[in-house]
């Protein structure tokens, strides 16, 4: 079954007030759009901070994702996409997510194994907290693969 879900944020601020996760996507073929929200200031000791999507579609766009955090050694502090989820960013802003301790995976984004991620006009700005954190992780067959690695003086 397949269901969609389309959301005009409106310039609207999805605010996690750095307590929760702000968006979880998990139901099993649901595409979910959304455009012009801003997802922001989401903390989670669990995968996806700001939002974290399980075998479904998230297609964003003129949105951005700020200021979340992970508390824990997991992975995607603004966006994860596990098992068969996808993701699509277009015209979106990903900036100052990051993670609390060193281990994590993509403090901007992550991708595990079976997922897929399409990014067009992305912009990226990472202020982060830990050393050697990547800002994309992808899985490919099981070996984690750094798309942009920054290192942090």
């Amino acid at each position: 079954m397949t269901q969609t879900l389309t959301f005009y944020g409106n310039s609207f601020d999805l605010d996690g007030n750095n307590g929760v996760r702000c968006l979880s996507i998990t139901a099993s073929g649901i595409t979910v759009t959304i455009n012009d929200l801003r997802v922001t200031d989401c903390s989670s000791s669990t995968d996806g901070a700001g939002i974290y999507v399980s075998d479904a579609t998230l297609i964003m766009s003129n949105s951005s994702l700020t200021n979340n955090e992970l508390l824990d050694r997991v992975s995607g502090g603004a966006l994860a996409v596990v098992d068969s989820g996808s993701a699509r960013l277009s015209d979106c802003t990903i900036s100052n997510n990051g993670a609390a301790s060193q281990g994590n995976y993509g403090g901007a984004a992550y991708f595990g194994s079976g997922s897929t991620g399409v990014f067009s006009r992305l912009l990226c700005i990472c202020s982060l907290n830990v050393p050697y954190t990547a800002l994309i992780y992808v899985i490919v067959q099981f070996l984690l693969v750094p798309i942009i690695k920054v290192y942090n003086s």
